[in-house]
């Protein structure tokens, strides 16, 4: 199945892009290098440091191989709706003029 996800790359309907497949990085080694290598250039860019992730390293040590579909559910309800623009299907989110509450309204 893992092997399967891999090879999924997109989902499409009527040239729309529904979904992606992924697999996630799985080797502690290759993490630890990618993370060395993202504090090296937080460094020298003067931004704030952070720790290395031990314990999410070591997890990862036991972690089984992953991989998944991430399906745009928005892209999908476009479809369904019949929408030309995903701001037809989107709720968004607007901050009351009054108050410091949110409002999830939908176009």
């Amino acid at each position: 199945m893992i092997q399967l996800l891999r090879t999924i790359r997109t989902i499409t309907s009527a040239d729309w892009n529904l979904a992606n497949g992924f697999s996630e990085l799985t080797d502690a080694n290759e993490q630890r290098q990618r993370f060395e290598e993202a504090l090296k250039l937080r460094s020298a860019k003067n931004w704030a440091r952070y720790f290395m992730p031990e314990k999410f390293l070591q997890a990862l040590q036991t972690m089984p191989e992953a991989a998944g579909i991430a399906l745009g559910i928005d892209r999908l309800l476009m479809i369904l709706a019949n929408a030309c623009q995903i701001d037809d299907v989107i709720a968004l989110l607007q901050r009351c003029s009054n108050s410091t509450t949110f409002n999830y309204l939908s176009h």
